[in-house]
């Protein structure tokens, strides 16, 4: 007769720590997984908070840095932004003048040579060239008169006081000042603008064959 092994076999044993552990332990056990996580998260993000806060205020060091080392770049308007330098007048009736204070204001000066030639006869454009960044005159002026006898009375005040200075009247045609605004640096913009009008204007009057002048 052969006897039967009831000993359990290998696979139907389970561990003790398994057999026994309960629903309770298992959400313990889950719980603990989730609050080293969350810990491991907050960690993670205050460092992150920190790396921020350092990046900031590197950024806001470098920009004050900038700013003290980085001179001010202030507006300013170009003289040829203005219509006043392209404004047709005819080359004979056009003064060159020069001998008046570089330190006063351009609308001074204008106002002063309205009034100081008035006499001679209708004065049809006042042009004081000066610095486009600075504002600063360029020591002369152009003043077109409206007729012959005009220009005529006008080149007689030629040695006359003029705010304490000697005022000195020719005709600016042939002058490279009439031509090319010497003895002044410009700004960036003036060759663009200018460039661009002389092209308008080389359209505009088929190439010059239709310019008028009164």
């Amino acid at each position: 007769m052969v006897m039967e092994d009831k000993r359990l076999k290998p696979c139907d044993q389970k561990p003790l720590q398994e057999a026994e552990e309960t629903p309770v332990r298992k959400a313990k056990r889950k719980m603990s997984s989730e609050i080293k996580e969350m810990k491991r998260l907050r960690k993670s993000f205050k460092e992150m908070t920190e790396s921020v806060n350092k990046l900031q205020e590197t950024l806001l060091m470098q920009s004050v840095k900038e700013k003290e080392t980085t001179p001010e770049v202030k507006e300013y308007k170009c003289i040829y932004e203005s219509k006043e330098p392209f404004v047709k007048h005819h080359k004979d009736r056009t003064l060159f003048i020069r001998g008046f204070d570089p330190c006063r204001s351009m609308d001074d000066v204008k106002t002063a040579l309205r009034k100081h030639l008035g006499s001679c006869g209708v004065i049809t454009r006042v042009f004081v060239p000066t610095e486009c960044k600075t504002g600063a005159t360029v020591g002369y002026a152009f003043v077109d008169m409206q007729s012959d006898e005009g220009v005529k009375k006008a080149l007689t005040y030629s040695g006359t006081s003029f705010g304490g200075w000697n005022l000195d009247v020719a005709m600016a045609k042939g002058r490279l000042e009439f031509t090319g605004l010497t003895n002044r640096r410009g700004c960036e913009r003036c060759f663009v603008i200018v460039r661009q009008r002389i092209v308008g204007e080389f359209i505009a009057t088929n190439g010059g064959r239709c310019l008028k002048f009164p």
